[in-house]
């Protein structure tokens, strides 16, 4: 049991860590959460998710939360 617990708080810190996680997905934006200094990651998943439709991202905005996390919005340009 006490083992189970340590797991689960492992995974709660890896999942806070500053991971990338799409918030929301089209064919024109990519809405990106991230925390700290992931920027380049979020560039690199915005890039992505926009050339399945032959784009490329741009950058438009970042939101910055006080204490909270980063939303970056992408917008897919035709290339």
């Amino acid at each position: 049991m006490r083992y189970g617990i340590f797991v689960l708080a492992a995974g709660l810190l890896a999942a806070c860590a500053g991971d990338v996680r799409t918030v929301a997905a089209t064919r024109d934006t990519v809405t990106l959460e991230y925390s700290g200094d992931q920027e380049s990651k979020a560039t690199a998943q915005a890039r992505d998710a926009c050339a399945q439709y032959n784009k490329h991202a741009k950058l438009r905005t970042v939101n910055t939360q006080p204490n909270g996390p980063r939303m970056a919005i992408y917008d897919c340009i035709p290339d």
